[in-house]
């Protein structure tokens, strides 16, 4: 005979499959209990308060004992079986044994589930999620149980484990790719909780990946509606990330739950999903190591973390962590012990605070580290004179980075960074960078960050790390090792119905405990837990001095660390009094002092927000306004930073005018040390302060903000804020005002045009076109309107939809006889068909008018139109021009604060060191630009890979630049066929696919990519001609003769060019892929004129390694050329001193194996000879027999390790 129990819903027991009745709702409620408690005793008592709650009958236990006899006999069964229910001491259990209970069932299937997930074991996850789903029928007892006692904290801890479990489901079927199914699932899911984030950032995932991104986005703003309206709340960080991370349509979202295997995606975090366990279960004896720092909690119950933490300070090499967790879960403390570690072991350990305070300034932290190290922070952080900005955050990173090396080799280091979330983006930044480039160094660093705050960078950081396998959450303590930390902290003891109160209420965060611990016991008896924490944190603070704790109101203030001398300032106490009063608040462990600098601060953040929260919000204006009125007076770097802060926390009480002015002078300060992000935070808070108390024309705060979002490279930021306005503008009829922020618009993105190619920006392209209907009389405003409308249709299928445009600007233009408006149209044509082959020499002509014209943006002007004309000079085979714009452009760039145009310029530099083949040099570029790249939102989607792709065809440059996740170059090439399923996106990708499925063999990827560009009528834009000569080589390489005339007719108008991909590659001559087109069609002669005009563009411009494929094929169509051997050795040797070694390799196969190399002088040009036939009889197609690889070693096509 088996019994089954249900408790997850109505309580129900069954007898071989019949329903037994088990009698009244009291009776009912009693065995509930005891199957809850899963064979554990329940007390008496426990069992009367179950069913009685606060109001017992006199004959409680008697009324108890008859319901036990009941249900003893109903569950007895069969004759002489024995009851499950047995008589233990001064309680009662009852034994399950072989028995079903659906409880523990429920608990295995969720464990299993989310080790499953936690492995990426996505079919067990699902699997098991299913089962424990199956098993949930509802509440726990149906929900007949009282919230407040112990029944009620395991019917919520319960209903966090089903929601979790449906989490896990649902993720599951987003890694299987089953959107159908995971979209039912989250319906249910946001019907029974309409304010959920975290099934609202499910719901938004779910809808992305099903192809329906614009709805995901409805659902985003009907979310926030929602909360707003109802809640009066904001979205959540994670929210408000996938938002964006929606906008800009970054891979990870395609990919999630999984990791992609992708080199540009950003990833996207979501909001913490809690997987409760039914039973933590008791842990080991927790051993302190060391004496805890004054006002620390006792470190108990984290013997696994200390373990691992010690493995970590004494290993080889660089190590990284980051232990995260919610406030007071004790993630600081986790760092301090193992600080403590390190100091054991010899080495040299320095703390990093990052402090929680508006304003502050850029490297902060930073500067603690380099005092900690005995470096003058001055000279290590200083920014170089005349620099641009990415040039200058690359050697302040390369100077810390040897300063750590250094100190490093004489000692070991470990280094702590506490409260990174608060760190500032400069910080983060070359945090990121470190865990990428250092490996050598004797190095520890552990960060903590906060669950749920700080900004991408931090998440970028976050994520760098747990790359490397080195984050680890800090668990919440368990049932023992919470009754152990009591004991500790107060050296008392309490009984087992207060510890599960306390656990409950606390949810084992060690911090929450050891605040109810420190309270006199008369008023933890008397109050028992509070029902807050708050109030438990300010119990202590109450129990302070009222003079102390104005004091200290006024020192949390200022911020997490206390300026005593701003301090008195700000009190109007002299020095003694304030000091005294901060030693009192030491001694009370509210505050706490560095042992080496004396500086105090808060023991921790919650007791500086709680002493914060203790003042009226009027009250504490008036402090911050007399802080900022103390800084005012002060010098420093963060002097502006700081006071910017603390007028705008004093509003109302601050004039409005004054916070304004006081926010540009910060986002001014920042600007000038190249601190962009920081300068659109300033720049942010005064545009809504002043808009906020309807100061006069803020339109040119709107336009400083869009430019400063330009320079920190917040492109998306910059297209969502002027479609907001745009809005904003057509509803009051401010044409003015929206004629300004298309004319910012145009410059957004710089060189480029402000939409993607892979980004359709439908809700913009719409806003514009209402814009213009608004502004139509209004000429100024309206030309700026329709110049911006021409480049958001740069990727139009119809030519003539952005040449209309450009058209009837051009004609409304004339009319207005105003230079400013001219050089908007202009610009905008230049940008609209930048990179774009057909246009290069037209672009050349529209410069010259732009440099005719007068107007306040000049300046500006003339570097985006130096960039663009990088581009048409270098298709023009001008590289002597090319190199002097760049130049130009460069110094213009860093001279006028652009980094947008530098970072374009960087693909420049890149690809210009490839053309003549400096490949050292060009890696540098590289590496710098795709980190910069990255940085910004200039097509965050899809443009790593186009710059990667061109740049890459090769395994070598592949496995070198771009992350393959251990996957073939094929497999990852093929990934991304996958991932992108925007034909746009596809189509600018498909050339550099193909090429790298044609050198690995994959002849069906790579004809499914040709056709696929062949098949697609789009006009020309940038990429275009560098991808017809890409697709050139595939179809040379692999003998794909029937592909050939239709690329044959489409590069023969661009036989004198040199193929580039915009600013981002350069892949040789037109005129030699040509040629090997003409050969593969068995047209010698015309191949023959090909290569002597290719060897003449490559000669003219020193593009070495092209010079040096010439050459090749010039001697591989002249078997009979005099002293071919040597001309095949002198090529190869020249080669290999570049490093191209797929011709060194061609070369070497073409002539007999004794002949050797030419001596060849690393320094010198490359000086080819001019081959005496061009036309001899050689079979064009590769020899037949050979695999691809070896085919395309014989191709004369470069796509040598270096140059692609």
């Amino acid at each position: 005979m088996t019994r089954d129990y249900l408790v997850l819903g109505p309580i129900e027991v069954r007898h071989d499959g019949a329903v037994v009745d088990i009698g009244s709702p009291k009776q009912r409620a009693v065995l509930g209990a005891l199957l809850v408690a899963q064979g554990s005793v329940v007390s008496i008592d426990r069992l009367v308060d179950t069913v009685w709650a606060d109001d017992p009958p006199e004959a409680a236990t008697t009324s108890l004992q008859a319901y036990i006899s009941n249900l003893r006999r109903l569950l007895r069964g069969g004759a002489g079986d024995p009851s499950p229910i047995e008589r233990v001491a001064a309680g009662y259990r009852l034994n399950v044994g072989e028995d079903r209970l659906d409880l523990s069932e429920f608990g295995d299937s969720a464990r299993r589930a989310q080790a499953a997930r936690e492995d990426g074991r996505w079919d067990e996850a699902l699997a098991a999620a299913e089962e424990a789903t199956q098993l949930w029928r509802g509440d726990l007892l149906g929900g007949a149980v009282e919230q407040a006692g112990w029944l009620g904290a395991h019917a919520v801890a319960l209903a966090e484990t089903a929601g979790a479990v449906g989490d896990i489901r649902i993720s599951a079927l987003l890694a299987r790719g089953d959107t159908g199914a995971a979209l039912a699932q989250i319906a249910a899911v946001r019907a029974a909780d309409p304010f959920g984030e975290r099934a609202a950032w499910l719901h938004m995932v779910a809808l992305y990946q099903a192809g329906r991104a614009a709805e995901a986005l409805d659902v985003y703003t009907a979310h926030q509606r929602r909360i707003d309206e109802e809640l009066g709340l904001d979205p959540g960080a994670e929210l408000v990330a996938l938002h964006s991370a929606v906008l800009r349509h970054d891979p990870v979202i395609a990919a999630w739950p999984r990791t992609p295997h992708w080199s540009g995606a950003v990833a996207v975090s979501s909001p913490v999903d809690v997987s409760s366990s039914l039973d933590d279960g008791p842990s080991g004896v927790a051993v302190d190591r060391g004496t805890a720092p004054a006002g620390s909690v006792p470190l108990v119950g984290r013997d696994e973390q200390l373990s691992q933490l010690g493995a970590l300070v004494t290993g080889p090499g660089t190590r990284w962590t980051v232990l995260t967790g919610p406030a007071g879960i004790g993630k600081t403390r986790l760092a301090q012990a193992a600080a403590a570690l390190a100091a054991q072991d010899g080495q040299t350990v320095v703390w990093v605070r990052c402090p929680d305070a508006e304003g502050t300034p850029a490297w902060w932290p930073l500067r603690q580290l380099c005092r900690g190290l005995d470096a003058d922070p001055d000279d290590v952080l200083a920014v170089p004179a005349g620099t641009s900005p990415d040039t200058a955050r690359f050697v302040v990173y390369e100077r810390v980075q040897h300063l750590l090396a250094d100190r490093a080799e004489r000692r070991p280091l470990t280094i702590v960074v506490d409260d990174a979330q608060w760190a500032d983006p400069m910080t983060l930044g070359l945090l990121s960078y470190l865990v990428a480039v250092e490996h050598e160094a004797s190095i520890c660093v552990i960060a903590t960050i906060r669950d749920g705050e700080g900004d991408p960078e931090a998440d970028r950081f976050r994520d760098a790390v747990s790359r490397a396998d080195g984050a680890m959450a800090v668990p919440r303590l368990n049932r023992t090792d919470v009754l152990r930390l009591v004991r500790e902290v107060a050296d008392d003891d309490v009984d087992p119905d207060s510890l599960e109160t306390l656990v409950a209420r606390t949810d084992g965060n060690p911090l929450f405990i050891s605040e109810f611990a420190r309270l006199p016991a008369e008023q933890r008896h008397a109050a028992m837990v509070p029902d807050a924490v708050a109030s438990v944190l300010d119990r202590r603070l109450g129990s302070l001095d009222p003079t102390v704790l104005e004091v200290l109101g006024q020192a949390a203030v200022l911020g997490d660390e206390i300026d005593v001398g701003l301090l008195c300032a700000v009190s109007g106490r002299d020095l003694d009094e304030t000091v005294d009063c901060l030693d009192e608040a030491l001694d009370e462990r509210i505050l706490v002092a560095d042992p080496e600098s004396g500086r105090m601060r808060f023991a921790h953040a919650l007791l500086r927000e709680q002493a914060l929260a203790a003042i009226g919000t009027l009250r504490r204006c008036r402090i911050h306004l007399r802080v900022a009125a103390a800084l005012a007076s002060r010098d420093g770097p963060d002097g502006k930073a700081r006071r910017a802060a603390h007028l705008l926390d004093a509003l109302p009480v601050a004039q409005a005018s004054e916070v304004v002015v006081a926010c540009r002078a910060a986002a001014d300060d920042a600007i000038a040390h190249w601190d962009s992000e920081s300068a659109a935070r300033w720049l942010d808070a005064a545009l809504r302060t002043a808009e906020s108390t309807a100061l006069a024309d803020t339109d040119d705060l709107l336009i400083d903000l869009l430019a400063a979002h330009a320079r920190a490279g917040h492109l998306q930021e910059v297209l969502q804020m002027v479609e907001d306005r745009l809005t904003r503008a057509i509803r009051s009829g401010a044409t003015v005002t929206a004629g300004r922020l298309a004319g910012a618009l145009i410059r957004a993105a710089g060189a480029w045009p402000w939409i993607g190619p892979h980004v359709q920006n439908e809700s913009l392209r719409a806003v514009l076109a209402d814009t213009a209907v608004v502004v139509a009389d209004d000429g100024p405003s309206l030309v700026r309107v329709l110049a911006a409308s021409a480049i958001g249709e740069s990727y139009a299928r119809d030519a003539a939809v952005p040449a209309r445009l450009l058209d009837r600007a051009d004609a409304i233009a004339a009319a207005l006889h105003d230079d400013a408006i001219t050089a908007d149209v202009t610009l905008a044509r230049l940008i609209t068909y930048s990179g774009v082959a057909p246009f290069a020499e037209d672009s050349l002509a529209w410069a010259e008018q732009m440099r005719a014209l007068h107007h306040p943006d000049r300046d500006v002007d003339g570097v985006i139109v130096d960039t663009v004309l990088a581009m048409a000079t270098m298709m023009r085979g001008d590289v002597g021009a090319t190199e002097e714009l760049t130049r130009r452009a460069i110094a213009g760039s860093e001279r006028l604060q652009l980094p947008i145009l530098r970072a374009q310029l960087r693909w420049m530099e890149a690809s210009l060191a490839v053309w003549h083949g400096g490949f050292d040099v060009a890696k540098e570029h590289f590496r710098t630009a795709v980190a910069v790249h990255e940085d910004t939102q200039l097509y965050v989607a899809g443009s790593g890979a186009l710059a990667m792709v061109a740049l890459a065809t090769e395994q070598g440059v592949l496995g070198e630049f771009i992350d393959t996740g251990g996957l073939t170059p094929t497999e990852w090439a093929g990934l991304i066929v996958e991932q992108f399923t925007d034909d746009g996106v596809m189509i600018m990708l498909a050339a550099g696919v193909a090429a790298i499925a044609g050198s690995h063999g994959d002849r069906q990827l790579a004809e499914s990519m040709l056709t696929a560009w062949l098949d697609d009528e789009r006009p020309m834009v940038w990429t275009s001609l560098g991808n017809a000569v890409l697709l050139a080589g595939v179809v040379a390489d692999l003998g794909l003769v029937e592909y050939a005339p239709v690329l044959r007719g489409r590069l023969d108008p661009f036989a004198d060019r040199i193929a580039i991909t915009g600013h981002v590659g350069c892949l040789g001559p037109v005129a030699l892929h040509l040629a090997e087109l003409n050969l593969l069609l068995g047209d010698r002669e015309r191949a023959g004129e090909l290569v002597a005009q290719a060897l003449e563009i490559a000669r003219r411009g020193d593009g070495r390694p092209s010079i040096l494929r010439c050459r090749l094929l010039a001697a591989r169509m002249d078997p009979d050329m005099p002293d071919r051997d040597e001309e095949l050795a002198d090529i190869e040797a020249q080669a290999r001193v570049l490093g191209v070694e797929s011709v060194a390799g061609a070369a070497r196969g073409l002539r007999p194996p004794d002949t050797p190399l030419s001596r060849v002088d690393a320094r010198s040009k490359s000086t080819p000879r001019v081959p005496q036939a061009l036309t001899a009889t050689v079979d064009a197609r590769p020899e037949p027999g050979l695999p691809p690889a070896a085919r395309a070693a014989q191709r004369t096509t470069e796509k040598g390790d270096h140059e692609q």
